[in-house]
């Protein structure tokens, strides 16, 4: 937190420190260096020394989760969109949230003759109490943190058999389904599946998983078993 009434002093000091900070240092023979997350709130703005420490960790909040590698600066928006993940977090909390959930589908064409060949199955949220839709870009990070991404993808996985065992059940088109990694090592997920195809009579080679993971090496050896 710096104390100035010029933006461009604090600018210059704290990417100074900034500089300092991120040099790598020796110790016993080995080179170190610090992951540094650096953040300005001016007590200008601040209403009160509360307000100051909220200001202060929503900067670097917004530093760490935009991977930002350099000094950032508060501004109000920051605080706003906070608030708004917040909302989201605890409107997925409700009993009928899965309720406001629906899937769109997007053609997956064979660039050779131009057929269709499956669709992208895609996940959108009209939430009620924001009276708007919600961009995935929005609630899919915020259920990966929470945990609620799981339940989403089944509901996902249960939209796109239903389609797949109702409407298309007599082509040979396929669904591209995203899993989240979360629920892909989830225990008891393959077992779950199986069940799945089962109850609505379909072919596993109508669905694709798709699995993005950039996750450590021990979660990948996870990956491989499932």
């Amino acid at each position: 937190v710096i104390n100035s009434s010029e933006q461009s002093d604090s600018r210059i000091f704290a990417d100074k420190l900034y500089k300092e900070l991120s040099k790598t240092i020796s110790l016993h023979a080995r080179s170190i260096r610090f992951r540094i997350l650096a953040g300005v709130a001016p007590f200008s703005e601040a209403k009160d020394l509360h307000h100051l420490l909220n200001m202060s960790q929503s900067v670097i909040s917004d530093v760490a989760d935009k991977k930002i590698k350099r000094v950032a600066f508060y501004s109000p928006e920051i605080e706003s969109r906070k608030s708004f993940l917040a909302d989201l977090d605890s409107e997925m909390g409700r009993k009928n949230f899965v309720d406001e959930l629906k899937m769109v589908y997007q053609p997956i064409i064979n660039m050779e003759d131009r057929s269709l060949v499956g669709a992208e199955a895609l996940i959108r949220w009209k939430s009620r109490h924001f009276n708007k839709m919600i961009p995935p870009v929005d609630f899919i990070p915020v259920a990966e943190e929470n945990g609620y991404i799981i339940n989403i993808g089944w509901f996902v996985l249960k939209e796109v058999l239903t389609l797949i065992s109702r409407q298309l059940k007599d082509s040979d088109l396929f669904i591209s389904v995203n899993v989240s990694p979360m629920q892909f090592i989830e225990s008891g997920f393959v077992d779950k599946l199986e069940r799945l195809f089962l109850q609505y009579k379909v072919e596993k080679n109508r669905v694709k998983l798709e699995i993005t993971e950039t996750s450590t090496a021990s979660t990948v050896q996870l990956f491989w078993s499932t």
